[in-house]
C-alpha cells in the first residue's frame, strides 16, 4: 500500500503544479 502511494504521489504533484501554472497564466493574461 505504501509503495502504491509513493508511485501515485509524483503524477499528482505534477498535475497540481501544471494546474497552478495554468491558472496563474490565465490570471496574468486577464490583467
Amino acid at each position: 500500500m505504501a509503495a502504491m502511494l509513493l508511485t501515485l504521489i509524483p503524477p499528482v504533484v505534477i498535475v497540481l503544479a501544471m494546474q497552478r501554472a495554468f491558472v496563474r497564466g490565465l490570471v496574468d493574461s486577464e490583467k
